[in-house]
Parts: C-alpha cells; sequence; structure tokens
C-alpha cells in the first residue's frame, strides 16, 4: 500500500515534501488510512474535520475520535460546527449538497488562514466508480465519465488508486481504529444504494470489477484529453463582438462529432443536448431559427450562430454631454468630434461613423435602448420607418436587434447607431458645423 501510495502522488503530481496539507478526516476507515499514510511517509498535514451535527451524539464521538487522532500524530486539528439542517433548509437545498459546500468553503478558508497548500481527501477507487455509476443514470456527457480527477487546483486525492476492501485490509493489518457511519448502509441516498446494491451484482458478472473500472477509467480520460484538445480548436472559431459571439456554421464538423462538440460548446451557454440535436436539424434550413437557454439567446442565421445574453432588465436612457468628447458605460462606447464644413470635406460612409450637421443637434442628446414604436428617417429612404421594421429589412438577427441602441435630440432618433442616421440631421448645401460621433 505505501510503496503504490507514493508512486500515485508522485505519478499524478499530487504534492511534494515540501508542502502543507490540510488532510479531511471523518474519522472512517478511508480518512484514517490516508492519515497514517501521510505520517508514516513523512508528509506535513493538518487535520480538518466537519461535525455536520446530523446524528446527535454519534457525530459528537467522530469529532472526539478525529481530536485523539491528530494529537496522536502531534499535527493541528481543526473543527467546525454547522447547523445543516437549518442551512439547508434556508437555501432550498439538500442536506448533502449544503454538507458539501459548507466542507469546501470552510476548508478553503482555512487553507488561506493556517498558510497551507492542499486539501487532500480520502476519495478511493469505489467513490470514483459510484459517481460514474450516478452520472450514467441521470445522463452525462464525457467528463462525467473520468470518474474522480486526483487533482483539481489544490484539491488532491491520493487515495484513488486504492479500492475499499485494499483499504480496509491494510487498516486490518496496521491495528488502526476507525468509526462507522450507519448511514452508509441506508439506501435511500443513490450512492449508498449503488454501492450497496449495484456494485456487488455486478462484481457477480466480474469479480475483478473494480481493477476492470480503473482501466476503463484511464482510457476514458485519455480520450477526453483528445477530445478537449478539438474542442479547444473549435472554441478558437469563435468570434467575439463586445457581447455577441459568432461562430461560422462551416466551422462545425460534419462528421459523427459534431453533435457532440457542439453540445460541450454550447453548454457553456447553458443550451441543453435536446436542443443541440434541434439546432443540428435546423442548420441547412432557413435563417432566423431562435433557441433560448436560461442566460442566453441564439439565432441561426444564414451563415453564422449568433449567441448574445438574455436582457433581464431594461436599460436606462444616458445623457450626452458633448463637451466630455466621449461617452462609455457596460454596453456602448461613443466619440465625437465637431469641425467646419470645407469644400474639400468627404463625408464617411462607415457605418461606426454618424456624419451629422451640429446645428440641427438640438439638446439634450441622449442614448438609449430601442424601444417598440420608435421610429426614424433613413437616410437614402423616403418617407419614415419604425426601427423595428428597419432592423427587420436589413435582416439582423433577432437577438442582435436587443443591442441596438439609438442616438436622440430632444426625442428625436438622430442616429440608429452603427447602421443608419436620420434624413433630417444629414449634411447639406447649407451645413456650416460637422459633429461626427463613433462608435467603437
Amino acid at each position: 500500500m505505501e510503496a503504490s501510495f507514493l508512486e500515485f502522488i508522485t505519478k499524478n503530481s499530487l504534492f511534494s515534501k515540501e508542502n502543507k496539507i490540510l488532510l479531511a478526516v471523518s474519522g472512517g476507515v478511508d480518512s484514517v488510512v490516508l492519515a497514517h499514510l501521510l505520517a508514516s511517509s513523512g508528509y506535513t498535514f493538518a487535520v480538518a474535520h466537519c461535525n455536520f451535527g446530523l446524528r446527535g451524539k454519534e457525530a459528537d464521538a467522530d469529532e472526539q475520535f478525529v481530536r485523539q487522532l491528530a494529537q496522536n500524530y502531534g499535527v493541528p486539528c481543526y473543527v467546525k460546527r454547522f447547523n445543516t439542517r437549518t442551512l439547508a433548509k434556508e437555501k432550498r437545498q439538500s442536506i448533502q449538497m449544503m454538507a458539501r459546500a459548507l466542507r469546501y468553503q470552510w476548508f478553503n478558508e482555512l487553507l488561506e488562514a493556517q498558510a497551507l497548500d492542499f486539501i487532500a481527501t480520502a476519495h478511493h477507487l469505489n467513490d470514483s466508480i459510484e459517481t460514474v455509476l450516478f452520472n450514467l443514470t441521470k445522463g452525462t456527457g464525457l467528463a462525467g465519465l473520468h470518474g474522480i480527477l486526483p487533482k483539481q487546483h489544490q484539491l488532491v486525492r491520493p487515495l484513488l488508486f486504492a479500492d475499499k476492501n485494499s483499504i480496509e485490509h491494510y487498516a486490518i493489518a496496521q491495528q488502526l481504529s476507525w468509526r462507522e457511519d450507519a448511514s452508509n448502509q441506508i439506501n435511500k441516498y443513490a450512492r449508498n444504494l449503488i454501492r450497496n446494491e449495484v456494485v456487488p451484482q455486478l462484481k457477480q458478472i466480474n469479480p475483478s470489477f473494480e481493477r476492470t473500472f480503473q482501466e476503463t477509467l484511464e482510457k476514458i480520460r485519455g480520450v477526453e484529453v483528445i477530445f478537449s484538445t478539438t474542442l479547444e480548436n473549435l472554441k478558437q472559431k469563435l468570434q467575439y463582438d463586445q457581447q455577441v459571439i459568432r461562430l461560422a456554421i462551416q466551422e462545425i464538423p460534419s462528421d459523427g462529432s459534431r453533435i457532440v462538440l457542439l453540445y460541450e460548446l454550447l453548454r457553456t451557454f447553458n443550451f441543453n443536448f435536446t436542443q443541440t440535436k434541434e439546432l443540428l436539424k435546423q442548420l441547412d434550413g432557413q435563417a432566423g431559427k431562435q433557441f433560448v437557454s436560461e442566460t442566453h439567446l441564439l439565432v441561426k442565421d444564414r451563415n453564422y450562430l449568433i449567441i448574445t445574453p438574455k436582457q433581464t432588465t431594461t436599460m436606462q436612457t444616458y445623457a450626452i454631454s458633448l463637451e466630455e468628447e466621449v461617452f462609455k458605460n457596460e454596453h456602448i462606447y461613443l466619440s465625437w468630434q465637431e469641425l467646419s464644413l470645407t469644400t474639400n470635406f468627404q463625408i464617411p460612409t462607415a457605418a461606426h461613423l454618424a456624419c451629422l450637421d451640429a446645428d440641427k443637434i438640438v439638446m439634450p442628446l441622449e442614448v438609449r435602448s430601442w424601444q417598440e414604436g420608435d421610429w426614424f428617417y433613413p437616410l437614402g429612404l423616403k418617407g419614415r420607418k419604425k426601427v423595428s421594421d428597419f432592423l427587420t429589412d436589413l435582416k439582423i438577427p433577432r437577438n442582435l436587434k436587443q443591442n441596438v441602441w439609438v442616438l436622440t435630440a430632444k426625442k428625436q432618433i438622430v442616429w440608429v447607431i452603427g447602421w443608419r442616421i436620420d434624413d433630417r440631421f444629414k449634411i447639406t448645401g447649407q451645413t456650416d458645423k460637422v459633429l461626427i460621433i463613433e462608435k467603437h
């Protein structure tokens, strides 16, 4: 066990003898064995124990056991009690989820307060197997199949190489004492049911189930590395323009990997697998199909998938002072300059520039998001037009319309910013001063 322990730490670059480890100890056989291995191997560690107040006197006895264990090894011991049931009710979370959140929040606080380097937990091979089986039951992607990882930032699991039986046999051989948690035998919890009922049935099919599964996990992690590289290459094809994200449809693979790659890409924006399948059906269809997640809107345009955050609040109206020469907030950035009109002046035609007759601009000058019912006189068109119809005529995807802003003077639209100025404010033969506004 000791040799395998040290080999696993080295192979996965978990930590070194120079590091200080915070060891989470429940009092069960797994964490007791991990404490023994750390001590006998000469690592520097401290013990942390959570008393969640869920098992009455049994929990208090666990706490006392852990305090004595730390004293026996001559290491610091940190204990914290939580009113878990009350907090779970207040936060409307399950007790298990609440306990997990409380545990890791406190562990991270201890790391900083006590100048420790890593949090070590006693998760073992069977825990990893149970995690994969649980994920498979609920439905998962590739990340849910790799099991518990040996190292995630400052969280390390040095016992993942060992199965439960090996850990218990080692504890008995070393004459170690530990605490038994009776709740581990209650099958009302999904993981307990997998541990107590499902895995034993699978071992009847394959007596070497744990070791076979361990090899499978190694293969899956290898495949995940290859997949992650391909996914990262696809992510590099995303085009960012402030809060607007575009992916050229031609960049989406046409082989069997496309649905998984696209799903993993879109799940970042909270789109689900069903939506991804429906989107793939629409790739060759008519533009304009819209998909909505909790946080984002996606529109299938002619050549692009266009993703934008959902707007949850109404944008305010912002006053502009031309004396400042610049206006900037989290949504839009404008700058401007005023010039005298000369005979050789060339009117800029770029969409991000508005060239206006300065004398026609009447204060107050304001910017705001466009609203239903807005209208203006688009330059180059006859008569007035609703802004909504104007944007539709330009075939602007629906989710990009929400990012369109307008510049107004005395409540009249001067410029649909980035798209078209109002004909009433254009430069004419009578213009003396020119106001040029740039959208950055």
